[in-house]
């Protein structure tokens, strides 16, 4: 029997990560919220003995460094409802950080509070803007400064190693 095409029209491309569970957390495929499959182009067809092209956009929502995950391409081939793995890769999130600023506000007490947007970053403190400057304990992402002294103060982001 002759070769035929397949319609690639109902396969998808997922994003499993390292426990080989779907990623609902950091992977985003063509702009869609991590978890949800990216479906490939109705009409989409693999001629037989040929090769196909396929994108689709990968982007990391958050920084999860050294990371991996693996893009599945998934078909249908009995339109069972059941998915088999065709093709993989790996993607491994070495992204740098962007969002590597401090937020200041303060809340209804006056106090000060320092936020910045990742957990790895380590908030470091200083009497004079040239240092010496130590690390502050305390939580990872939020310090709050109650003024209690009129002595200046310098604050900075420790980048992750």
């Amino acid at each position: 029997s002759a070769l035929e095409a397949v319609d690639l029209t109902g396969a998808r491309f997922r994003v499993l990560g390292g426990d080989g569970m779907p990623d609902l957390d950091y992977v985003s495929l063509n702009g869609l919220p991590p978890g949800e499959p990216a479906e490939v182009p109705v009409g989409t067809m693999l001629q037989p003995g040929g090769q196909i092209e396929l994108s689709v956009s990968v982007s990391f929502v958050d920084y999860s460094p050294g990371s991996r995950f693996t893009l599945v391409l998934e078909v249908d081939p009995d339109a069972n409802g059941e998915m088999m793995p065709v093709a993989s890769v790996e993607l491994v999130n070495r992204s740098p950080r962007t969002d590597n600023i401090l937020m200041l506000s303060r809340d209804p007490s006056g106090a000060l509070v320092i936020d910045w947007p990742g957990e790895l970053w380590m908030l470091q403190e200083s009497t004079s803007i040239s240092g010496p400057w130590s690390l502050v304990s305390g939580p990872d992402r939020q310090f709050m400064l109650v003024p209690t002294q009129r002595t200046s103060r310098y604050y900075r982001l420790l980048a992750p190693q």
